[in-house]
Formats: structure tokens, C-alpha cells, sequence
């Protein structure tokens, strides 16, 4: 979906089987967006990209592999259960909509990433506003875990 609003009523049946969801330039609520999450059971692929209105993202769902995330700071992302998730990729940057940072961005960044335990690639990558706001001397960071062969 791109360039929408989204509303996602409380009873939805028919996303079920959804194995990949882009979401860009949605203009769509925390609830909405957690509902949406819910009902893609099959999800294997989620691509949350410039969404707005977005700030605090619950993700819980078990079949995702795949995650993007790219969003104007401060937003909180949570990963309730993500068993299976082995490569995310996540983008913060300052708009230019006058926010700052709040108090907790450090201990949100931390939150999301202690809720990874089986990524084996991570792409973190931040604007120059962030990083000199927190501090930071690098715009990108890559991790991947090293391969074992037997």
C-alpha cells in the first residue's frame, strides 16, 4: 500500500495468507497498524517505510523472516514474539516536522534490539541529524553473523 490512509476494522478475515506487506507513506494509527500485523498470519516479509502517524510499532508475528523499518525518530518499535525473523534492516531520521528527541530513545533502540534473537543480518542506518543528536560517528552500521560450514 502506498500513499493512503489505512483503517483496519476489528473483525478482518481475509488477510490471512498475506506473505509480504509494503507499507509506505500510510498514514495509519498505532492500533490499525498492530491489527494489520495481527491478521497476516503467514507474514514472511514486513516493509514499514515513511508511515505516518506511526509511533509505537507492536510487532507479533511468528512467521516473519524479513523486516524493514524506515521512520522519522522518535518512534518505539517492540517485537513481541518474531521467532523466526533473521534479517531486519531499520532506518531513523529526524524530520522536519520539529520533533526532538525525547528521553527515551536510547533505552527504545535498546529495547528493539535486545528483542533479536535470531537475526543473522542487521542494517542499521541513521541520518546525520540523528547521529549528531545522539552522539554517534558513524551513518551505517552492518552486521552479519558469521557462517559456521562443517
Amino acid at each position: 500500500m502506498f500513499f493512503c490512509r489505512l483503517v483496519v476494522p476489528l473483525q478482518l478475515t481475509g488477510l490471512r495468507s498475506v506473505k509480504s506487506l509494503v507499507l509506505a507513506q500510510v498514514k495509519v494509527a498505532d492500533d490499525d497498524l498492530q491489527r494489520m500485523i495481527l491478521w497476516c498470519n503467514a507474514m514472511k516479509k514486513l516493509s514499514i517505510i515513511d508511515c505516518l502517524k506511526v509511533n509505537n510499532i507492536v510487532i507479533c508475528a511468528p512467521s516473519l523472516s524479513e523486516l524493514v523499518i524506515r521512520l522519522v525518530w522518535p518512534a518505539r518499535v517492540v517485537l513481541l514474539s518474531v521467532p523466526r525473523l533473521v534479517s531486519m534492516a531499520i532506518a531513523f531520521y529526524y524530520g522536519r516536522d520539529g520533533r526532538e528527541e525525547g528521553p527515551n530513545e536510547a533505552s527504545n533502540l535498546m529495547a528493539l534490539l535486545n528483542g533479536l534473537p535470531r537475526v543473522k543480518d542487521l542494517r542499521l542506518d541513521f541520518s546525520n541529524n540523528y547521529r549528531m543528536k545522539m552522539g554517534w560517528p558513524y551513518q551505517q552500521v552492518y552486521l552479519q553473523s558469521a557462517t559456521s560450514s562443517t
